[in-house]
């Protein structure tokens, strides 16, 4: 299976405990990555 990115359109993400473990190891990581691809 090959892996794209598939274009959204712009949006507004609210991430409720943003300094909590679960952020800092998984989903801020994988929002920086979406990011920069």
């Amino acid at each position: 299976m090959v892996s794209r990115v598939i274009p959204v359109k712009a949006f507004d993400l609210v991430v409720f405990g943003g300094t909590g473990d679960l952020a800092r190891r998984k989903i801020l990581p994988s929002l920086f990555r979406r990011f920069v691809a």
